[in-house]
């Protein structure tokens, strides 16, 4: 391009430069939009699964309350301060009403009876 004395060709150069630049503006204008718009579905998908996980865990806690309620408690059973002494424990177990050894390897406990609870008072062992 050759400069003429009004400066024309300067114009040209400027007016390109500047189309250039809106175009690179729309570009980015654009992708920042998709970006936002894909953030924005990640968000509403994540809102989305702990709406869901939140009514999961509400049913199940119904669910639970349900079943107990339905069920009369009538017996309790109590231990406490155990502190690691499974003579103690099993001396326990063998007047319980509530508890026993579910198995002849004593690995799992059972209740004796449906119509009772068990608190463990705490204190397993000391230090």
């Amino acid at each position: 391009i050759h400069e003429h004395e009004d400066g024309h060709a300067s114009r040209l150069h400027h007016n390109n430069e500047v189309q250039a630049a809106e175009t690179n503006v729309e570009k980015e204008m654009l992708f920042v939009k998709k970006v936002r718009d894909l953030l924005k579905k990640e968000m509403e998908q994540e809102h989305h699964e702990s709406e869901e996980f939140h009514k999961a865990q509400s049913s199940q806690i119904k669910s639970s309350l349900s079943l107990s309620a339905h069920k009369d408690i009538v017996m309790c059973g109590y231990v406490t301060d155990v502190e690691g002494n499974l003579d103690y424990f099993e001396r326990y177990l063998a007047i319980s009403q509530i508890l026993g050894w579910a198995d002849k390897d004593k690995t799992k406990l059972r209740f004796k009876r449906d119509d009772a609870m068990f608190v463990y008072g705490g204190d397993t062992q000391d230090r």
